[in-house]
């Protein structure tokens, strides 16, 4: 059976981990002068908040964020599916 909290967990944290990684294009968007720096920001602001709140909604229900086979394979999906909407 799927724990869907255990995966939304960790999801929340590869959420988090994309917004770090948002940031090296921002500091060259920064370094450049364009006009693009602004728009990062608020790309990785909404990438944090969502990030924050997934983490938040399960922090409590989560011991020891263990995963199995089919939490795996979920995570996976859901990582490949959810990361480009924030990109």
């Amino acid at each position: 059976m799927v724990r869907l909290t255990v995966v939304l967990h960790v999801l929340s944290f590869v959420i988090m981990v994309v917004a770090g990684v948002m940031m090296i294009p921002w500091m060259v968007a920064v370094a450049a002068g364009d006009g693009a720096a602004d728009s990062f920001i608020h790309a990785i602001g909404l990438t944090l908040l969502f990030g924050y709140v997934f983490w938040r909604q399960t922090r409590l229900k989560v011991k020891a964020p263990e995963l199995q086979a089919r939490d795996g394979f979920l995570l996976a999906a859901l990582t490949w599916t959810i990361s480009p909407v924030f990109a």
